[in-house]
């Protein structure tokens, strides 16, 4: 019985000096609570007696706050807008450099504050055919497909998956690759044709159909010129270089004469002319001479006695 009545003893013993302590730290934060209304009281005062500091003061604590939010978030407004004012195109040709692409790419960037990833987004307004094709393709193509981008048959592909892509409802796989296969040109069908409902991906048919253009390429042969064919008269003429050497035979003949040339026609037309003269100056003499032989013979006759 004693023990019990000296353990609640205790405890109420430790209990008063909590609410001792209780008491210590609500007089303390009471203190600290008149002291900060004090001394906002006292800046009220300030403020009222003086707007234009505070006004300053508030504009310059935003204008750091832009600045700041600025420098964490960059500028991303219109960002479509932007990279079009940059004028820069990219295609993928041969002879356009992709390091100066990127290089001005990456000087613009810096300049306007873009994060990558967002730049990222937006480069479809830089690119054009056949990079434009090659962005624009459906997702898990290998990164080593675009070694001889550009080529007809891939660009046919491309340009087909990237329409069917669009529907609301997407086809199946298989009828994607039969739709794109019934569409080659005859050559390349033929040769496709054995490869239906064996493709099982967008970047298998490309490569097939690649390396039946590649064969098909290969097979081709120039027929021989017309020095080397046993029929001379039925053989290949290239049109072209034809149409090129009378080209250029009429524009020699309608191209102005040289001072040579010029003096060489004087000369014969001056030729020409002094033969004429000639001629008729003796046809004139002779005409005279024949009708004085005729006169005499009349005068004789008249003289001549009866």
């Amino acid at each position: 019985m004693n023990n019990c009545i000296l353990d609640q003893a205790g405890t109420v013993n430790s209990l008063s000096s909590k609410i001792v302590e209780l008491e210590k730290i609500t007089k303390n934060l009471y203190e600290q609570l008149q002291s900060v209304v004090g001394d906002a009281r006292k800046q009220a005062t300030v403020d009222s007696l003086n707007p234009h500091a505070t006004n300053n003061a508030t504009e310059t604590a935003s204008s750091s706050t832009r600045n700041a939010s600025d420098a964490s978030h960059p500028r991303t407004k219109n960002l479509g807008r932007t990279v079009r004012e940059w004028r820069l195109k990219f295609s993928g040709d041969r002879g356009v450099s992709i390091e100066e692409f990127l290089e001005q790419v990456e000087e613009n960037r810096r300049s306007d504050n873009i994060p990558d990833k967002e730049l990222l987004d937006s480069m479809v307004a830089m690119f054009e055919k056949p990079t434009l094709l090659w962005y624009l393709e459906p997702s898990g193509r290998s990164p080593f497909a675009y070694a001889r981008i550009g080529r007809a048959v891939r660009d046919y592909i491309v340009s087909l998956f990237t329409a069917l892509s669009r529907f609301d409802q997407p086809w199946d796989l298989q009828d994607q690759v039969n739709l794109v296969i019934d569409n080659m040109l005859p050559k390349l069908k033929k040769k496709m044709k054995i490869y239906n409902g064996r493709l099982t991906n967008v970047q298998e048919l490309v490569n097939k159909a690649q390396e039946a253009e590649d064969d098909d390429d290969g097979q081709w042969r120039p027929p021989p010129p017309v020095d080397q064919s046993m029929l001379p008269g039925t053989a290949y003429r290239n049109l072209f270089k034809a149409a090129r050497a009378k080209l250029a035979s009429m524009n020699a003949k309608s191209s102005s004469p040289s001072d040579a040339d010029l003096e060489k026609r004087f000369e014969k037309f001056f030729q020409k002319k002094t033969q004429q003269s000639g001629l008729s100056c003796s046809k004139a003499l002779g005409s005279g001479n024949n009708s004085s032989e005729n006169n005499t013979p009349a005068s004789g006759a008249d003289n001549s006695p009866t």
